[in-house]
This record gives structure tokens, C-alpha cells and sequence, in this order.
């Protein structure tokens, strides 16, 4: 138990900063500009 519930915060923990971070920053500029450069 010990071990899976460290590995599960720790596993979703990790995810969940790299994730939001590099989504919200990169999908943010990215989602935008490509979208207005698209179009315009």
C-alpha cells in the first residue's frame, strides 16, 4: 500500500506540474497564434 500510494502521488504529482504547465503554456501561445495565423 505504502508503495503504490507513493508512486501514485508521486506519478500524478510529477504529471500533473509538467503537464498543466507545458499544456497551458504551449497549448495557450500555440492554440492562438497558429489559429490567427491560420486564418489570417
Amino acid at each position: 500500500m505504502a508503495t503504490k500510494k507513493t508512486r501514485a502521488t508521486q506519478s500524478p504529482n510529477r504529471k500533473a506540474q509538467v503537464h498543466p504547465q507545458h499544456s497551458i503554456k504551449e497549448d495557450v501561445p500555440l492554440v492562438p497564434l497558429g489559429g490567427s495565423q491560420r486564418t489570417s
